[in-house]
C-alpha cells in the first residue's frame, strides 16, 4: 500500500500519449501480418497463411472499439468529459480487458471529483485485466493511490464532524454536557420516542438543546401504534433533517398509510434507512417516501406477512431500485400466508436499469422475487452478500444454473452466498442492515451456505463454484437432509442412494480448499434413534476421510448419526487448528470413549467444546484429558451423570483452565447439593444450569435460592461466578456483588439479574449473605 504523500505527489501518467502509442503498435502490426501472409502464399504455405490473416481479421476486429478509445482521449482533451466518458463506457463494453479504457474513465471521474466512482471503475479493471498484462501493475498502483487519499479525506470529515458535534456540546447549559456525546446519544436512542419528545417539552432549554444541539439524538425513530396516536404533536417535534432511520412497526394499514402521507408532509429526506416489520400499507405512499429520499437511502427492510403476490408487487419492488440508485442492502421477507401462491403466473417485468446497482447485500426471502433474482443480479456487480430462498426452485436445474452462472460471471465481489429454506429462517435478519465490509474485489468467494434436499443432486454450476473458490473459501455451511421417517420405514433405498451421492459431490471438493477454518455440516436430518433401518449418509470412514484432509479447520459444527465412531475422532484430533468443536448426537452406549479420550488429549489448541445427545459420566469424565479447554457444554439428555461422576470430574479438573460449563441439569434428578465439588474448580467464572424446581413466583423467599448462593459463597473462585439458572419461563442470572452502604462501607450482597421468557425487559434484586 503507497504512503499517503506518494498518492498526492506522484504524477498522473499521460493517457492519451499512451493510446496514441497503442494505436501505431496497431497499425504496425496490420501492415507487418498482411506482409507475412502475402509472403506464406507465394511460398506455398496456405496453411500459415490463412492463420496469419485469421490473426489480422481479430486485430481488424480490435480497431471497433479502438477508434473509440482514440476519440474519447481527444474529447477529454478538449474538455469534453461527459462524451469522453460514455465513449469510454463502450469502450469497456466491448473489450472488458483492455486497461487503458478503466485507465482513461477514472481520470475522467477524478477531475470531475467523483473519486469513489473512479475507484469503482479501478476496482472492476483489476478483475477484468489480465495480470500478465505490462500495464497491470500501474492499474493496481494507482488503484492503491486513491484507496489511500480516499481513506485520508474520510477520516478528516470523520474528526471535522466530531469537532462540530464536541463544540455542540460545549454550547449547552443543561447537565447532560458532563457526559461523552456518543454515550448520551445513545441512552437517548434507548428511550421512546414519545418519552423523548416529553423531554424536549420539559423546559425551554431542553427543548433548544435537544431538538438543534444533539443530532444524534433523533437519528433513529421507531414509530408504532402507540406512538403515532398523536402523530401530528409527535411528527411536529422531530426535526426532520437529523433523521437517518425509521422504524415502521404499525399493524393497521390505514393508519400506516396516514403515517407515511405525513412523513413526506414534514419532508423527512435525509433518510438513510427504511424499516417496515408489521404493514405494507399504501404503496404509493411508501413510493413517496423513497422518492423523497431517492439520493441517500440505502438500506431497506420488508418484512411482514402477505395474503398474495403477483406481478403488481414485484414490478413495484422492481421500481425501488430505479428510485434509489445509491442503494446498498435490500431485504424483502414478504411471508405469503397462501401456500398455493408461489410463482406468478403473468408474465413477469423485464429488467431494465440505465446504470449498474450498487447492492451490496440481498437477503430475497420471498419466493416469487426469487423468481427474478438471475435478471436483478446482472445489474449488480458491487454484490457482496446473497442470502435467499429457492424453495420450488431448488428442483429446477436451469433455473440453478442460470442463477450460479450470472453470479459467477457478473457479481465478482460476491464474499457470502447462502440458500436457506423456511426452516432455516432466522429473526435477526437487521444484520444484514448494519454489518460492515472489509472485502476487496479479488478475494474470491468467502462463506458458502447451502441446503440439499433428499433427493436433490448439486448441479454441475454449483460444484464448478465450489472447485473454483477452492482457495478463497473459508466457512462451509451445508445441511444435508435425509429422507423423511416414512421413508425409512419404506426402505426406499433410491433416495438414500441419492442422498449419499448429494453429499458426496457436496463435500469432495473440499478437500482441495487450503483456507478453509469452519465448516458446518448437519447430515441425516431425518434420522431418529428408533428408526435404523437404513444406512446413514456419509459413512464414518468417509467423514473421517473429508474432515481429516481439511488441515485448516478452526471451527466444526458436526451433525451426523456417525460421530460416534473413534475414526471420526481420530480425524478430528489430527486437526492441529481445531479451537472450536460442537458434536451431535452423541449417545452414551454408542460413543467411543475411547476415541473421545483420544481426542481429547491429543488436540493441542481446543478451547470450546459442545457435546448435543445423551451423556454420562465417562464421557463427561473423558475431558479431563484436554490441558487447553476452556468452555464445556453438554445438551439435552443429561441426567445419566451421577453425583459421583461430577466429583471425579471435579477431582480431575483442579489444575484445568476450565472457565465456563454449561451442563442443564435438572434438579429432577440431580440437587444443587449434588453440584457441590465443581465448587473446587479455581478457574470457573461461569455455570449454566436447569433447574426445574424454581416455578415460584418469589423464588428466593420460597427457599429456591438457597442452595444456589450457598455454591457461590463456597467456590474458589466466587467473586467471579455467575450461575446462570433457565427455569421454565425465567432466566436468572445470579452472581456475589460487592455494594456501598450509607456508611460508605462495603459489603458483599448476591445479586439475581431475573428475565421472562421472550422479554427484553429485566429485574434487579439484591440479597444479603447470611
Amino acid at each position: 500500500m503507497s504512503s499517503p504523500s506518494r498518492a498526492r505527489n506522484k504524477p498522473t501518467p499521460d493517457i492519451s500519449s499512451q493510446i496514441l502509442q497503442d494505436h501505431a503498435d496497431l497499425v504496425d502490426l496490420l501492415k507487418r501480418l498482411d506482409d507475412y501472409g502475402v509472403e506464406a502464399a507465394k511460398e506455398g504455405r496456405h496453411r500459415a497463411a490463412e492463420e496469419l490473416y485469421n490473426d489480422l481479421l481479430r486485430a481488424i476486429d480490435r480497431c471497433d472499439w479502438f477508434y473509440l478509445l482514440k476519440r474519447a482521449s481527444i474529447r477529454y482533451l478538449a474538455g469534453n468529459h461527459g462524451e469522453a466518458l460514455e465513449d469510454v463506457q463502450q469502450v469497456m463494453q466491448i473489450c472488458p480487458t483492455d486497461v487503458s479504457s478503466y485507465m482513461l474513465a477514472g481520470k475522467i471521474l477524478m477531475d470531475q471529483g467523483r473519486l469513489k466512482e473512479a475507484l469503482d471503475i479501478y476496482h472492476t479493471g483489476c478483475s477484468n485485466v489480465d495480470v500478465h498484462d505490462h500495464r497491470y501493475e500501474e492499474l493496481c498502483s494507482v488503484t492503491e493511490d486513491l484507496e489511500v487519499q480516499l481513506a485520508d479525506a474520510q477520516q478528516q470529515q470523520q474528526q471535522q464532524q466530531k469537532q462540530q458535534q464536541q463544540q455542540q456540546v460545549a454550547k449547552t447549559s443543561v447537565p447532560k454536557k458532563t457526559l461523552p456525546f456518543d454515550i448520551v446519544s445513545q441512552i437517548f436512542e434507548m428511550v421512546p420516542v414519545s418519552t423523548r419528545i416529553q423531554l424536549a417539552a420539559t423546559c425551554k432549554a431542553w427543548r433548544r438543546d435537544l431538538l438543534s444541539g444533539w443530532p444524534g439524538m433523533w437519528r433513529s425513530i421507531e414509530l408504532d401504534g402507540a406512538t403515532i396516536r398523536n402523530k401530528d404533536v409527535v411528527l411536529s417535534y422531530i426535526p426532520s433533517d437529523q433523521v437517518r432511520e425509521v422504524i415502521f412497526a404499525i399493524r393497521e394499514k390505514t393508519i400506516m398509510r396516514d403515517t407515511v402521507k405525513e412523513i413526506v408532509k414534514y419532508n423527512w429526506n435525509h433518510v438513510e434507512t427504511i424499516d417496515i416489520t408489521a404493514q405494507l400499507g399504501n404503496q404509493r405512499a411508501l413510493q413517496d417516501l423513497f422518492k423523497l429520499n431517492a439520493n441517500v437511502l440505502k438500506h431497506i427492510r420488508l418484512c411482514q406477512m402477505a395474503s398474495h403476490f403477483d406481478s403488481t408487487n414485484i414490478s413495484w419492488l422492481m421500481g425501488i431500485f430505479r428510485l434509489c440508485p445509491n442503494l446498498e442492502s435490500f431485504v424483502c421477507d414478504l411471508r405469503i400466508t397462501n401456500p398455493n401462491v408461489n410463482v406468478p403466473t403473468s408474465p413477469h417485468p423485464q429488467l431494465d436499469f440505465k446504470s449498474p446497482l450498487r447492492i451490496k447485500q440481498l437477503y430475497i426471502m420471498t419466493t416469487p422475487l426469487t423468481h427474478m433474482l438471475p435478471q436483478l443480479l446482472y445489474h449488480c456487480p458491487d454484490l457482496q452478500q446473497l442470502t435467499l430462498d429457492p424453495t420450488g426452485y431448488i428442483q429446477n436445474k436451469h433455473w440453478m444454473d442460470q442463477l450460479l452462472d450470472t453470479l459467477d460471471e457478473r457479481c465478482p465481489n460476491l464474499s457470502k452466498l447462502s440458500f436457506k429454506t423456511w426452516s432455516d429462517r432466522r429473526d435477526n435478519t437487521e444484520s444484514m442492515i448494519t454489518s460492515g465490509f472489509t472485502t476487496t474485489p479479488t478475494h474470491g468467494l468467502r462463506e458458502l451456505c447451502h441446503d440439499v434436499q433428499h433427493t436433490t443432486t448439486p448441479t454441475r454450476s454449483l460444484r464448478r463454484l465450489i472447485n473454483k473458490h477452492g482457495n478463497t473459501l473459508y466457512s462451509f455451511q451445508v445441511n444435508i437432509h435425509n429422507a423423511s421417517t416414512s421413508t425409512q420405514q419404506s426402505g426406499n433405498e433410491d433416495d438414500y442412494s441419492r442422498s449419499s451421492y448429494a453429499a458426496c459431490l457436496m463435500l469432495l471438493p473440499l478437500v482441495r480448499s487450503s483456507h478453509l477454518s469452519h465448516i458446518h455440516l448437519t447430515l441425516d436430518q431425518g434420522y431418529v434413534e428408533s428408526v435404523k433401518q437404513q444406512p446413514p449418509l456419509l459413512s464414518a470412514i468417509q467423514l473421517a476421510s473429508i474432515l481429516g484432509s481439511l488441515y485448516g479447520l478452526e471451527v466444526v459444527y458436526l451433525r451426523s448419526a456417525t460421530v460416534n465412531h473413534p475414526v471420526v475422532f481420530e480425524a478430528l484430533s489430527s486437526l492441529d487448528r481445531l479451537q472450536k468443536l460442537d458434536i451431535g448426537t452423541i449417545h452414551w452406549r454408542e460413543c467411543s470413549i475411547r476415541g473421545l479420550r483420544a481426542f481429547f488429549s491429543q488436540s493441542r489448541c481446543i478451547t470450546d467444546v459442545t457435546i448435543i445427545g445423551e451423556v454420562d459420566d465417562k464421557i463427561l469424565c473423558a475431558a479431563q484429558f484436554s490441558t487447553t479447554l476452556k468452555r464445556l457444554s453438554f445438551g439435552n439428555n443429561v441426567h445419566r451423570i451421577s453425583e459421583a461422576g461430577i466429583a471425579c470430574f471435579s477431582e480431575s479438573m483442579l489444575e484445568s483452565r476450565l472457565t465456563h460449563l454449561s451442563m442443564k441439569a435438572s434438579t429432577r434428578y440431580m440437587g444443587f447439593e449434588d453440584l457441590m465439588s465443581l465448587t473446587r474448580l479455581p478457574k470457573l467464572c461461569k455455570l449454566e444450569l436447569f433447574d426445574s424446581d424454581i416455578t415460584t413466583e418469589k423464588p428466593a423467599s420460597s427457599g429456591a435460592f438457597a442452595s444456589i448462593f450457598k455454591f457461590i459463597q463456597s467456590s474458589r473462585n466466587g467473586s467471579m461466578l455467575t450461575v446462570v439458572v433457565n427455569a421454565q419461563a425465567n432466566y436468572y442470572n445470579i452472581s456475589m456483588v460487592e455494594t456501598s452502604t450509607n456508611n460508605s462501607n462495603q459489603k458483599k450482597q448476591f445479586r439475581v439479574v431475573s428475565r421472562r421468557m421472550f422479554s427484553q425487559v429485566s429485574t434487579i434484586e439484591y440479597y444479603d449473605m447470611e
